[in-house]
């Protein structure tokens, strides 16, 4: 099966490019990053309040191997390239990437990503652990932080962690 969204999944140096030639013509670009695993409205949402901070957002995938670090054996429950294609089918995310970074002592560091990338805006949820760190790499690079909310009197929180651990519960 042919599909275009998969063109919109880059590889650093093909992301890098695309920035670049976005850059040149004004435009504002916004990184967001996660797992994505077990897509669901919370993500969605987080992507609809991303997007609103620039022209083009770039969504950061979190590696099969990274997501296992940091959500245990079990995760991702969909390979990389799966939840990449996915998110990318949203319509507020114009491309993806696959993080390929290694941790350093258990923590996310996108340096080289964003490096190449040179996002103009970082989103983040307000209650992620790597805040501190990732506050501290931006503010670095330049990259002004925008932190979101993950829920509101609308929309409770939603975890895929939770969700995942209902479903092993049913089964």
């Amino acid at each position: 099966m042919q599909s275009e969204i998969f063109n919109k999944i880059l590889s650093y140096k093909k992301a890098g490019m695309v920035a670049s030639q976005l850059h040149q013509k004004g435009k504002k670009i916004v990184f967001a990053m996660g797992t994505f695993d077990v897509l669901h409205l919370g993500h969605i949402l987080f992507l609809e309040q991303a997007k609103k901070f620039g022209d083009t957002l770039i969504v950061g995938i979190g590696s099969d191997k990274n997501v296992k670090i940091l959500k245990g054996k079990n995760r991702p429950i969909y390979p990389e390239k799966l939840r990449a294609a996915m998110v990318t089918a949203i319509d507020f995310a114009d491309y993806t990437v696959i993080l390929t970074e290694n941790f350093k002592n258990k923590k996310d560091d996108y340096s080289e990503c964003l490096s190449k990338i040179k996002p103009d805006v970082f989103v983040l949820n307000h209650d992620d652990s790597a805040k501190k760190e990732t506050r501290r790499i931006t503010s670095e690079m330049g990259i002004k932080l925008k932190l979101i909310k993950r829920s509101s009197s609308r929309i409770p929180f939603i975890s895929t962690t939770s969700t995942h651990k209902k479903i092993q519960k049913t089964f």
